[in-house]
């Protein structure tokens, strides 16, 4: 699909307004021609009236894009960049409004920290307030990380994907951030997040000496966010010694996380015999299996880079639809779980 006359076709198809989407997804996924971008960019301002969908569609698509970044954004820049606009500025950019960073003007950056450090409005702006945070770190991290750090510790509706954040703006100072939280060890769905972040991150050995810390609250805390963590010999050994502690609730903490950990860990024989297997029928039975026993992550994205992301690499797409659906599934479950979870 990417002969002159399919673009020529579909180009044409962008006019007819029954036609716009399909031909609008075409010229976006398939084509990608410069003359396809091109008119994409040009017919944005027309698709605010006719569609509004659509254009903010466009506008978050073609700043993600680097061929067509730095024109949707001037163009974003040159519509919305007044103070009276904001809103619409952020309505279209959403959660690409980072890559206004682009632009490299006092003004926008600027305005990237007002929309990362602003109370929030309503739950529409959430990702984009997590975007301008992203968007300042490219030229203050440290500005950035204390806005991540606020939204976390202010319980925002997004919190979760603060803990990765910090992590990748300031591990150092990170790290006693996450030890308050624990310490805390009320909020369950943030304990996850943190468990989920240091894992990716590959520090263990943090939550590790957490775990052994002499502070009771501490340890507490430190077991439940190891649940989200990967099965390793030192993690296993820690939290076996901490099961042996005089305090109950430490005890229990252990042991929980224990459990959850090595019963993630099932999942690696499970991804071993996909490798191998061609009947069809064992094939889904098995990427059920995987699915139902893997740890599915409060974070979205949590597994693309651990199991689930080994299990997308095997299986068809067909069982890779099914596969998300049923993570998808799974990660709600474990994150309502967590939202009624007592101390």
């Amino acid at each position: 699909m990417t002969g002159p006359w399919t673009e020529e076709a579909f180009l044409e198809f962008l006019r007819v307004p029954h036609n716009r989407y399909v031909a609008w997804r075409a010229l976006l996924t398939r084509i990608r021609t410069p003359r396809a971008y091109q008119a994409l960019l040009n017919m944005f301002r027309d698709l605010r009236e006719a569609d509004y969908g659509l254009a903010q569609l466009t506008a978050i698509n073609l700043l993600e894009l680097e061929e067509t970044r730095k024109q949707m954004a001037a163009l974003l820049w040159e519509d919305f960049g007044r103070e009276t606009d904001r809103w619409s500025l952020i309505n279209y950019a959403g959660p690409a409004l980072e890559h206004l960073a682009c632009l490299e003007t006092a003004e926008v950056r600027n305005t990237l920290l007002q929309v990362a450090l602003r109370d929030d409005r309503y739950s529409g702006e959430h990702e984009a307030r997590l975007s301008a945070i992203d968007g300042v770190a490219r030229f203050n991290p440290q500005r950035a990380f204390d806005a991540a750090r606020r939204l976390m510790l202010a319980q925002f509706p997004l919190r979760e994907k603060c803990p990765e954040r910090l992590l990748r703006y300031n591990a150092e100072e990170a790290l006693p951030v996450f030890e308050g939280v624990l310490k805390e060890g009320d909020d369950f769905l943030l304990l996850a997040a943190i468990g989920e972040a240091l894992d990716r991150a590959g520090l263990a050995s943090p939550m590790q000496g957490w775990i052994r810390s002499p502070s009771l609250d501490l340890a507490r805390g430190a077991c439940f966010a190891a649940e989200a963590m990967r099965w390793t010999e030192d993690l296993d050994q820690a939290l076996v010694d901490r099961i042996r502690d005089t305090d109950g609730d430490v005890r229990e903490a252990a042991k929980d996380a224990l459990e959850a950990i090595r019963r993630y860990r099932k999942v690696e024989p499970l991804i071993s015999a996909l490798r191998s297997e061609r009947d069809s029928a064992r094939l889904w039975a098995l990427v059920d299996a995987a699915v139902e026993i893997g740890y599915p992550g409060v974070v979205s994205g949590y597994g693309r880079d651990r199991w689930f992301g080994e299990l997308n690499a095997i299986v068809p797409p067909s069982l890779q639809r099914h596969a998300l659906k049923l993570l998808e599934k799974r990660r709600k479950e474990l994150r309502e779980t967590l939202q009624k979870r007592k101390p």
